[in-house]
């Protein structure tokens, strides 16, 4: 998500939840995106930090994973949900 324009995302993402065959799915997704990486302490958030192991420090990965997670659910429709 780093590399990825949050607007962009924001709007693709948006496009998802909209449409019939995959608003189920998206909406899920939401309330999985918030669970595991809303919080730096979070399960998904832990993770990506020990995966990067000796190259980045893991608070600042896990930190990094929270605010991109709450960038993207704070301009989605809906994302504050879960």
């Amino acid at each position: 998500m780093q590399a990825t324009d949050t607007t962009r995302l924001a709007e693709v993402f948006a496009r998802l939840l909209k449409a019939d065959i995959s608003t189920d799915v998206a909406s899920a997704a939401l309330i999985i995106l918030k669970d595991q990486f809303g919080d730096p302490r979070a399960a998904g958030s832990q993770m990506a930090a020990r995966a990067v192991g000796l190259l980045m420090s893991a608070d600042e990965v896990a930190q990094s994973c929270s605010v991109l997670a709450s960038n993207l659910l704070r301009v989605l429709p809906g994302g504050n949900r879960g």
